[in-house]
């Protein structure tokens, strides 16, 4: 579109003005402040001539000239020119036409902009609300957290304080079991100690009103070992098994007075593959084993020393004065074993 007013050819065309002679187009900003009335228009001098004609006074006609030079101008939003139909319609060529289309425009601004900010607002509460749910499900997570850190807290603190009181015992009852072992050991010393001059005899078949000094003296016999019961034995008696089995022939037990005598008849007896029918005991093979008089704890202990000499490729396992001795071989080292700790002597 093109405008006589100035070079630009684009630009708002609801805002122009239309010449209803040659129909060429005007913006409506350039004559807006400076549009003067045909009555006003009359008054002025004319240029074009260059006498002292007065300018002639309005009249009707320059009246009707004016409304039909009102009735020239095109005031609608793009449309073409043609004539105003009443009074109302062309007072809108003077400057409050541009004020009540400001204030309209105006009007439509504020309301687009209440409707876009409360549309806004809206939205943004709805998202700030969101946003606030989160955080106080977050609050409340975290609220939940440090409850059970706290009680974690104070569980570890009881736990802390249980195993410092556990330290303490199980320290105490390591203090106490090395003082029980000690004193284990200490009474099975002395419960040996107390048995150096006794033998034990296993496997001799039992009587009805047996004499045991009789079956001593027959095992010295056998043995070719002098021995007078009434000066060199202290007594002869039978024990319980250990584990208290009826089934099992008690084993006899036979206290000397002198150890070295003691010593000497257990040397000469062992020398001996000793049979029951040795003793009288007719139709009885069954061997007789004459030992020291261990206790119950050294017997285990070398049970026990058997069994890992045995695994571990050692000849001899030997009982001499109380003392379990253990050997390899001939000539490897005798071992001595005293408690269970000197197992670890056997490898």
């Amino acid at each position: 579109m093109v405008f006589t007013c100035c070079a630009v050819t684009t630009g708002d065309v609801t805002k122009r003005i239309t010449c209803t002679k040659c129909n060429k187009h005007n913006h409506l900003k350039y004559f807006k402040n400076k549009w003067v009335c045909p009555a006003c228009t009359a008054k002025q001098p004319k240029s074009t001539k260059s006498d002292n004609t007065p300018v002639r006074a309005a009249s009707s006609n320059s009246a009707q000239s004016a409304a039909l030079h009102h009735e020239n101008i095109n005031m609608r939003r793009g449309g073409s020119a043609s004539g105003c139909d009443d009074e109302s319609v062309c007072a809108q060529s003077d400057p409050t036409l541009l004020e009540n289309i400001k204030e309209y425009f105006n009007l439509e601004f504020a309301r687009l902009r209440a409707d876009l900010e409360s549309s806004i607002v809206k939205r943004l509460s709805a998202e700030i609300q969101t946003v606030k749910d989160e955080i106080s499900s977050i609050k409340s997570s975290m609220e939940f957290l440090h409850g059970k850190y706290e009680e974690v807290n104070k569980r570890l603190d009881r736990v802390d304080k249980e195993i410092k009181t556990f330290s303490a015992k199980t320290l105490e009852v390591g203090e106490l079991r090395l003082s029980m072992d000690n004193m284990l050991k200490d009474n099975n010393s002395k419960e040996q100690w107390a048995r150096r001059s006794n033998i034990e005899i296993v496997g001799v078949p039992q009587r009805k009103n047996e004499d045991l000094i009789s079956v001593l003296r027959d095992i010295a016999r056998v043995a070719d070992f002098k021995l007078d019961p009434s000066v060199d034995v202290d007594f002869v008696t039978r024990v319980a098994p250990r584990n208290n089995d009826d089934k099992k022939i008690k084993p006899i037990v036979v206290r000397f007075l002198a150890r070295w005598k003691k010593d000497e008849f257990l040397s000469h007896a062992k020398k001996l593959k000793l049979k029951c029918s040795d003793l009288g005991f007719s139709n009885n093979s069954n061997s007789i084993y004459l030992n020291d008089h261990l206790t119950s704890a050294n017997k285990a202990l070398l049970q026990s020393t058997k069994k890992l000499a045995k695994e571990r490729g050692y000849s001899y396992v030997w009982v001499k004065n109380c003392t379990i001795m253990a050997r390899r071989s001939d000539t490897s080292p005798v071992v001595h074993i005293l408690q269970q700790s000197d197992l670890k002597k056997i490898v």
